[in-house]
């Protein structure tokens, strides 16, 4: 957990507390329909809309790296338990992407909890 700590901080985030779509979008390294994607999908940090402007809080910036990059590990600990035919199996059961990872996300809990 650390690592990923320390990854977040090696990120130059901006002065500014708020940044616009693009700014992230290239800190990111990613292009304009993908941040749109992960807003839609509400899977992206924490946003505001003023009167059209797309505009991110470097805080929630900040926590939303972290967080992401928490997870990842969690997942990937997680991930080393079980084989790739149950994690494979699991995934042809859905039809997008987002739905394959939940279900995936939701079987590794479950397993490790020993529900299932």
């Amino acid at each position: 957990m650390q690592n990923t700590k320390a990854a977040a901080e090696a990120i130059e985030l901006p002065i500014s507390k708020f940044m616009k779509e693009e700014e992230v979008a290239h800190m990111l390294s990613v292009d304009m329909d993908f941040m749109r994607l992960l807003r839609k999908e509400g899977n992206g940090p924490a946003w505001s809309d003023f009167d059209g402007y797309i505009r991110y809080q470097r805080e929630d910036l900040e926590n939303w790296l972290t967080f992401r990059g928490e997870v990842s590990d969690l997942i990937r600990d997680v991930l080393k338990q079980f084989s790739a035919a149950e994690l494979a199996a699991e995934l042809l059961h859905r039809d997008s992407k987002i739905d394959a990872i939940d279900k995936v996300v939701t079987f590794i809990l479950m397993k490790e909890r020993g529900l299932k």
